[in-house]
């Protein structure tokens, strides 16, 4: 995947996580939150990992 290619999807990452922070909430909005956190490089994956895993969502 060539780096523009990479660039358009983290931007569109965060327009639609952005979007949906203000219409969920609890656990799903704690999820989105670390979507943006992720996509806006300013957590560390594992860390992200680890949060998410914390959650109360239903596993995949």
């Amino acid at each position: 995947m060539s780096d523009a290619r990479t660039a358009d999807r983290i931007e569109l990452i965060k327009r639609i996580s952005a979007a949906l922070k203000g219409v969920t909430t609890g656990d799903a909005w704690h999820a989105v939150c670390l979507i943006c956190e992720l996509a806006e490089g300013r957590m560390d994956p594992a860390d992200v990992q680890r949060e998410f895993e914390e959650l109360g969502l239903p596993p995949t």
